[in-house]
This record gives C-alpha cells, sequence and structure tokens, in this order.
C-alpha cells in the first residue's frame, strides 16, 4: 500500500507541475536550472500546491493509511503535505518511487528537505544499467543536467550518500566524481573536493580507481547543473580528459603514508581485528575486513572501516576522518569511558607485550 500511495503522489505532483498550472514552479526548472520538457516528464520532476496530495489521499485512503505516507506532515490536529509550495524530485527505479527530495523556490531557510524516514537509495540508479562510464554528482539537478546533455550521471544526495550498498554495481565501469567545487573556508580543499576525495577512497579501497573531476573556480561556487549555463557537453568531457587518477592524488599519498606509519607503530603485534571485535558488537564484513557504525561522529550509516590486510582504521565519514592502528583504535574507545591510556598501557590493556 505504501509504494502504491508514493507511486500515486509522484504522479499527483508531475501532472500538477506539468499542466503548468504553477508558472512560477515551471520556470524554475526551465529558465532558472535549464530542465528541459524530456527531463520534466523522464524523471517525473513535481510541484506540490498547498495540500493537493492530502486532498487526493482523503478522497482514497482511510486517514490512519496517510498518516503513514513520508511524503505528510502529521500533526495533532491537521495533516498537511510535508512538500508544500516545493517542487519535487522524485527517485524512480523500475517504475516505482523510492524516494523523493524538494527544494525551495520561494523564501525559505529549508533549501533541501527530504521525506521523512531514512535514505538508502541514489537518484538515477538506472544509468547504472549498462554503460561503461558512470559520474557521480551530489544532487538529483546535477544528475538530471548531465542526464539531458547524454551523460550518465548518479546522484548521491550529498557528499555522504549511502552509496555501500550499491558499490558492487560499478563493476566494470569508469567511475567519475564530480562534486560541487565550493569555495574552501580553510586549507587546500574545497568541501565539495574533500568529499569527492573521500568517497573516491572508498572506491579504492574496494578495488576501483575512480577518477576525482575539478570544477573551474573562476566562477566560486560550482556544480554540474550551474557548469552547463557557462560551458557546453564538450567542455564537460574535457574535464573527464584530464580528471585526476585517484591513486595518483596527492590526498591518497598522504593517506597511505599516514597509514603506513601507523601500521609501522603498532609493532606488528596487535591484529585491528581483535581489538574491533572487543569494542563493535555490529561489524559487517567487507572485501578488506570490516565496518560499523563510527563512534566518533553522529554517523547514521557504517562509515568506520577496520581493514585487516593492512592493520589499521579509517573513518570515510565527512567530518570525521579518525584514523590509526590498531592500538590507536583502542586508546581512542577508552578515552570515550574516560578512560585516558597511552600505547604502553594500550598493549597490556589488550593483553599483548609492549616492545620498545
Amino acid at each position: 500500500m505504501s509504494q502504491k500511495i508514493l507511486n500515486e503522489l509522484t504522479q499527483v505532483y508531475h501532472d500538477y507541475l506539468y499542466k503548468k498550472q504553477n508558472q512560477k514552479a515551471y520556470k524554475y526548472f526551465t529558465d532558472i536550472r535549464g530542465i528541459n520538457d524530456d527531463s520534466i516528464k523522464y524523471f517525473k520532476l513535481g510541484y506540490c500546491n498547498y495540500n493537493i496530495g492530502r486532498e487526493y489521499l482523503l478522497l482514497r485512503y482511510p486517514v490512519n493509511i496517510i498518516k503513514e505516507c513520508a511524503y505528510m506532515n502529521v500533526g495533532k490536529k491537521k495533516i498537511s503535505d510535508l512538500f508544500n509550495k516545493r517542487v519535487t524530485i522524485p527517485s524512480i527505479f523500475k517504475d516505482d518511487t523510492s524516494f523523493m527530495t524538494s527544494r525551495t523556490i520561494f523564501d525559505n531557510p529549508i533549501t533541501h528537505l527530504h521525506q521523512q524516514g531514512t535514505n538508502n537509495t541514489l537518484f538515477n540508479l538506472q544509468s547504472l544499467v549498462g554503460g561503461k562510464t558512470i559520474v557521480i554528482v551530489e544532487s538529483p539537478l546535477d544528475a538530471i543536467t548531465l542526464h539531458q546533455n547524454g551523460i550518465n550521471a548518479i546522484a548521491t544526495y550529498g557528499v555522504n550518500g549511502h552509496i555501500d550498498n550499491y558499490l558492487t554495481n560499478f563493476q566494470g565501469k569508469m567511475v567519475f566524481i564530480a562534486y560541487d567545487y565550493d569555495v574552501p573556508k580553510k586549507g587546500i580543499y574545497s568541501p565539495g573536493l574533500m568529499g569527492a576525495y573521500r568517497l573516491g577512497g572508498k572506491f579504492f579501497d574496494y578495488g576501483y580507481d575512480p577518477y576525482i573531476i575539478k570544477f573551474p573556480t573562476n566562477y566560486g561556487k560550482m556544480d554540474a547543473n550551474l557548469f552547463f549555463k557557462v560551458y557546453k557537453k564538450q567542455d564537460f568531457i574535457d574535464l573527464m580528459d584530464s580528471a585526476e587518477l585517484y591513486s595518483s592524488s596527492e590526498y591518497n599519498k598522504k593517506r597511505s603514508t599516514y597509514s603506513m606509519n601507523n601500521k609501522e607503530n603498532s609493532y606488528g603485534t596487535v591484529p585491528i581485528e581483535i581489538v574491533a571485535k572487543r569494542y563493535f558488537s555490529e561489524l559487517k564484513p567487507t572485501r578488506r575486513g570490516f565496518k560499523c557504525v563510527c563512534p566518533f561522529h553522529l554517523d547514521d550509516s557504517p562509515s568506520l572501516h577496520i581493514f585487516t590486510d593492512k592493520n589499521d582504521f579509517y573513518c570515510f565519514g565527512v567530518g570525521c576522518g579518525m584514523a590509526g592502528d590498531a592500538i590507536e583504535l583502542c586508546r581512542k574507545m577508552e578515552s570515550m569511558k574516560g578512560n585516558i591510556i597511552n600505547r604502553e598501557e594500550a598493549f597490556n590493556l589488550l593483553g599483548f607485550p609492549y616492545k620498545v
């Protein structure tokens, strides 16, 4: 029933937009974002005007069913459309809507608003079927823009999307990561580029070697959608041709050096698998070890990876980057309990002889 309702509301919002009953919403896609009619129809982009979704559902379903709909805002006295006065962007795969996000086109401090519940999907998953090249971007509008220009693309809904479940789907493909260029506040990387490198690390640790696309910086903030307002398809192809191979990046070299140093400092006496199983009850197997929810930041998906082949750990969560060897993992986990210990004490705690 829930899937049926999601599909129906996707069509309700799309019909309202495509009939051009709200010119501002329609022009937001066509004039401001450069999305053409074919793309609007293909991706079933829509617009939620007041409570058209609620009114549609009330004529067809019991109230208790409506209250469970991820697109509804349920208050103590009334039910209203979650995406009121917003354009809607559904994620559709095999004719079913799996997730929907929205954007404001009016003055609203919340630019992006997602449906209620957990998002475990990617936008435009159908682009992974066939083709030898795939570009990964942050936002659905970026993916739509590339698709419109004949380039296969998926979106991860930001730099911390749930891509882990789909890594096997990229086998045999050239993977390009084209996250937004945001003007950096500090350091040498913009937030988007740092996110691209972190994602590149995930692919690299899984056995791929993706390419990192760097947008031109002369216009300030830049993403795939904005790029095509200034440049043409061939210019984007040129960016792909000049993209940086992740394995050759300075970011990867520094990360590898850090891991190697920590491995040497561990004296090779403590297998990290023992430490991981001591502190984490839920470890999911990976090709190179395990992964789990990171305790060092607010993590809604397993982003802490335990690499048994390198005997170290690394968190790919945005803004975290916690890393180290087996002993360092022990120290950090103990410190969270208020037990501040040095490396020798960590060896002793784990039952291993400390080597000088």
